[in-house]
């Protein structure tokens, strides 16, 4: 693992709309599966000329050996200023790149977008810095599938599958009334919730064995790993609060207050500072916390200001592979941008996300959301944005037909599928349905696999299987062909109540 930090404390004056070259770090070592994460900042200072509302707009971007690998939207800052008043604004920057083994030149560009009632020759970089981190990504194929379930009596379990052979590899007793469970980007470690007694276990999956078991809030309904793999979130809902536990030494960090409403369901994604969590308070004053991973400062966003209305039985959020882009999926079919604490961007309601619950955005942006359990079709969307003004730009693409009951979604690794559970009603049976993307052109074909029962879901790292959670069984289904084979007994009484077979972005 190499590390490089370094900063920029000499002026850098902006004399066209052209872009300037901030930063830049020569000679970064990689090796095959390893990350680059890059975390940056600049301070832009400008000085007013009257007394009028100045406007300036930053865009920066990031060069990998001279070919661009990201652009942000434009910054844009505006508020009513007096004469030759000195004025200076934050920007800043995380992204991870994934290159091929080799050596890297990494550089910081920006230039100004719009400029009004200021001096362009008066817009400077005062200060910058970056930190470049080469770390490990690694993730086994082979990592078991985790089930948590719960006996009759109460009694939590884990169960590990070999996700080739499909036998139960170990039963790891945990907590009371077990629930959510995630693994670290990593896959050294799985977090399982313990809503009878208000604990987390953690899982070393080395060994199959419990490690630690940490007391957290009243009634723990979701638990997620940051992408960056350094901490864990708890989502305490009778507590209304949020626990952050170091991945590292495997301790809780604190416990922060997320407001007035509780916290059921979190999402991130690689290029954002932010854990997110959804949070229902009742009526249309649900809302959305950001908790900041450097600092663990809370950001509740337009709280009673966004009309929101959740379903608790889904994950709401949707985190766009930028970072900046919420869909906060409700019947109100809100759709906004959250860019940080001090540039909560606007969003409105958008039409053809009538109904829709829960959805994934994948890397390639394509948008795919599910809609309510009395709908047959799933809506989709291209590259999807929210620009100044709160419009929503991007395509809408066809509606994938489906079936009634959608309830979970949940994407490959690769984002070369995305499954969905379906719950059996009068008209229809349950099963998985399959959705195989094409990664270039976004071609989509879809198959339906039977099943008994289909509640939640878990894909695994390869992404060529899925297990379906039924009550007592767990249901392998094949996703190449697609097809099902026998499903996996845990126990007679038992009640399975979550699974995870590969590290996801969303709880």
């Amino acid at each position: 693992m190499s590390h490089i930090d370094f900063v920029q404390t000499k002026y850098i004056y902006f004399n066209d709309s052209n872009w300037n070259t901030i930063l830049t770090a020569p000679f970064i070592s990689t090796k095959k599966n390893q990350a680059v994460k890059l975390d940056a900042y600049l301070l832009t200072q400008w000085q007013s000329y009257q007394n009028l509302e100045v406007t300036v707009g930053i865009q920066y971007r990031l060069l990998r050996n001279g070919i661009p690998i990201y652009l942000s939207e434009p910054v844009i800052h505006s508020h009513l200023t007096y004469l030759k008043t000195i004025n200076q604004r934050p920007v800043s920057l995380l992204y991870v790149d994934q290159p091929l083994s080799g050596a890297f030149t990494y550089e910081l560009q920006a230039k100004v977008t719009d400029s009004q009632y200021v001096m362009l020759l008066e817009i400077q970089i005062v200060e910058a810095g970056m930190s470049v981190l080469v770390v490990d990504n690694t993730t086994p194929v082979s990592i078991p599938v985790y089930v948590s379930y719960e006996a009759q009596n109460g009694d939590g379990y884990v169960a590990a599958i070999h996700s080739q052979t499909d036998a139960i590899l170990a039963t790891i007793p945990v907590g009371k009334q077990p629930g959510s469970i995630c693994i670290s980007p990593d896959g050294a470690t799985v977090y399982v919730v313990n809503e009878g007694d208000h604990t987390v276990s953690i899982i070393d999956t080395n060994t199959n064995a419990v490690t630690a078991t940490l007391n957290v809030g009243r009634n723990p309904k979701a638990v997620m790993v940051t992408p960056d793999n350094t901490k864990a979130y708890v989502a305490n809902y009778d507590d209304k609060s949020i626990t952050i536990i170091d991945n590292s030494s495997k301790t809780v960090i604190k416990t922060v207050s997320v407001g007035s409403g509780s916290p059921f369901a979190l999402a991130a994604c690689p290029n954002s500072w932010y854990m997110y969590a959804a949070c229902r308070e009742g009526g249309t004053n649900d809302y959305v916390s950001a908790i900041a991973v450097d600092s663990d400062e809370v950001n509740p966003f337009a709280h009673g200001g966004w009309n929101l209305s959740f379903s608790t039985a889904h994950n709401p959020l949707v985190v766009g592979p930028d970072g900046h882009l919420v869909a906060a999926l409700d019947i109100n079919n809100q759709l906004r941008r959250i860019n940080g604490p001090d540039d909560i961007g606007p969003g409105n309601s958008v039409t053809w996300l009538n109904q829709t619950v829960s959805g994934v955005y994948l890397n390639n942006g394509l948008f795919l959301a599910t809609k309510s359990f009395t709908e047959d079709v799933i809506r989709t969307a291209s590259n999807l944005a929210i620009d100044a003004s709160g419009a929503v730009t991007g395509e809408q693409k066809p509606d994938i037909p489906s079936y009634k009951g959608q309830n979970k979604i949940r994407v490959s690794p690769d984002q070369s599928r995305v499954c969905i559970t379906i719950t059996a009603n009068d008209d229809q049976f349950a099963g998985l349905q399959v959705i195989s993307i094409d990664s270039q052109s976004l071609d989509i074909s879809s198959a339906f696999v039977r099943l008994p029962v289909a509640n939640d879901l878990a894909i695994t790292y390869d992404g060529t299987k899925a297990y379906v959670a039924e009550i007592e069984y767990v249901h392998p289904v094949n996703l190449v062909t697609p097809s099902s084979s026998n499903s996996i007994h845990l126990g007679n009484s038992s009640r399975v109540k979550g699974i995870v077979g590969a590290y996801r972005t969303q709880s």
